[in-house]
């Protein structure tokens, strides 16, 4: 998954005020490599 999928998948969860989604997908997007920085 590219970056910006990640991203995309990140702000849908924040959006739709998933909690647990977006927590899964911040450790799924640390795993991959992505700053902490560009996360936020």
């Amino acid at each position: 998954m590219s970056n910006q999928e990640m991203f995309d998948k990140l702000r849908d969860a924040i959006v739709n005020q998933n909690i647990a989604g977006t927590a899964d997908l911040c450790k799924e997007a640390l795993a991959a490599g992505i700053s902490p920085i560009d996360i936020i």
